[in-house]
């Protein structure tokens, strides 16, 4: 067996240990694996920098990122963005005018995958593709979190906890105020924020019940009144989430992998 071969051997066997069992340091990793201590750490830094690993920088534990989902199922994130997603949003846009945003997660943030902001002339602030915003602050974050899984929900909130160096992220800290701004989102089915002038609306994306990622909207706060969110805006975010949800869903694996091949 070469070197090379080797060396994706204990890459993935490394992966499948993790998928078992998350949030395990170097140390754990060699013992478990039977691997070196250094050749374990060489590995997972590896995988880290290629963006399949997350690394907890004060506990040192490693978790399982979201690219890992593309070496199964032929999931191809950016391809069901573009081919899925893209059109829904290009439609949602001409009617609400305000822009709109598709993020998903990454890390302990919520990365922008898609958005309307330089086609919108109600844009203010134009964020581009790649921007992170807050997991647990953003109404993105909130609309993500609020469908996640409990453990799920629970793993990523003690990751931002313990790693976000960012002020708006504090209030992960609570965790009981925490769990009831997310069991209002869970109750409303979509989260908001404020931000003085600046306001938005997201809903989750569901793809057989599980979160895939949010939709929302950007707006001034003094333009559009609550109950004008609710009877205009929400009925036409939640259908657009669905659509882009139940095409997932229904599109062959092969179909929304093609764009990569």
């Amino acid at each position: 067996m070469t070197q090379s071969i080797q060396s994706l051997d204990r890459g993935l066997q490394i992966l499948e240990l993790l998928n078992r069992q998350p949030g395990l340091t170097a140390n754990q990793v060699a013992k478990q694996s039977g691997l070196t201590r250094g050749t374990a750490f060489r590995v997972l830094e590896t995988l880290r920098n290629l963006d399949y690993l997350l690394r907890d920088s004060e506990g040192g534990c490693y978790w399982l990122q979201r690219r890992v989902c593309a070496l199964a199922d032929g999931f191809i994130e950016e391809a069901w963005i573009n081919q899925i997603a893209r059109p829904e949003l290009e439609l949602l846009g001409h009617e609400l005018v305000w822009p709109l945003t598709i993020t998903t997660p990454s890390g302990i943030s919520m990365l922008v995958r898609l958005n309307t902001d330089f086609q919108s002339p109600l844009s203010k602030n134009r964020f581009p593709i790649g921007h992170r915003v807050s997991l647990v602050a953003s109404a993105s974050g909130k609309a993500y979190l609020a469908y996640c899984e409990p453990e799920h929900r629970a793993l990523l909130i003690d990751l931002v906890v313990r790693s976000s160096p960012r002020a708006e992220d504090k209030v992960a800290r609570n965790g009981k105020g925490m769990r009831n701004i997310l069991s209002q989102v869970r109750r409303d089915g979509f989260a908001t924020m404020s931000d003085g002038d600046r306001s938005a609306v997201a809903v989750p994306i569901l793809s057989k019940q599980q979160p895939l990622a949010s939709l929302a909207m950007r707006f001034f706060s003094s333009a559009i009144r609550a109950n004008g969110i609710r009877r205009d805006v929400l009925p036409l975010l939640k259908r657009a989430a669905e659509k882009i949800g139940r095409s997932f869903e229904t599109a062959p694996p092969k179909q929304i992998g093609s764009a990569a091949n």
